[in-house]
């Protein structure tokens, strides 16, 4: 029985069960910005997972008490609603997906440093999670798979910024980091490079790093 089936005999329950059913992940697959990146590869949490199915059987559970009209609209915009939440979550990258993606948007020897310095960097801040948020004594946030700190880079509508980035912190928890790439881009210009990140200066800079990009097959310089 297909999801879409509106036929008077499926009903409101009909339609709530096959959500209910449905893997929330199957709106992957419907996400285009999703589908730029690895597709299969993605590690979203169980817990957000898990928080996304919650709130759709609560909600239907009272939206099946309804008309069967309002039950049936409710159920639809729903399953719409799960698709955009699991779209806007983030996702802990694999060290060669990463490295793939970082060589695509062309990062590799970017003002003199390779692949391996900037997985070394995001390992170290992040541990690859794109949603990841620390939050700083002076009132700042680091966001992000690099890290990004809300005071100079983006706005987190918390702490004073100057939004050197133009771009708000939220577009840098997604699992799409075409925004964090473009930022770290900026970032890795000015004077201080990758010393930017304390990480990058503790963990990276000066060590062999060339373990980072093995087998990933992105030809690093």
């Amino acid at each position: 029985m297909g999801f879409w089936n509106t036929s008077p005999d499926f009903g409101t329950q009909g339609l709530f069960a096959t959500l209910h059913s449905t893997p929330v992940s199957s709106c992957l697959d419907r996400d285009p910005r999703i589908q730029e990146g690895a597709k299969s590869h993605s590690s979203y949490s169980n817990e957000a997972h898990k928080a996304v199915k919650t709130a759709i059987s609560t909600a239907a559970s009272a939206a099946s008490s309804s008309s069967h009209t309002a039950g049936m609209a409710a159920l639809v915009l729903l399953s719409i609603l799960a698709c955009v939440l699991v779209g806007n979550m983030g996702k802990i990258f694999r060290r060669c997906e990463l490295a793939q993606v970082l060589h695509q948007a062309g990062m590799d020897g970017f003002r003199g440093y390779n692949l391996a310095d900037w997985l070394c960097m995001a390992f170290h801040e992040s541990r690859f999670n794109t949603d990841m948020v620390d939050h700083e004594a002076d009132g700042s946030t680091d966001n992000g798979i690099f890290q990004i700190n809300s005071r100079q880079w983006c706005d987190d509508y918390r702490s004073s910024t100057r939004n050197l980035c133009h771009m708000h912190c939220s577009d840098l928890l997604t699992s799409n980091i075409n925004d964090d790439i473009v930022c770290a881009m900026q970032i890795v210009q000015k004077p201080r490079g990758m010393g930017a990140w304390l990480a990058w200066r503790k963990h990276c800079e000066g060590h062999d790093l060339s373990q980072w990009v093995e087998g990933c097959n992105v030809g690093s310089r």
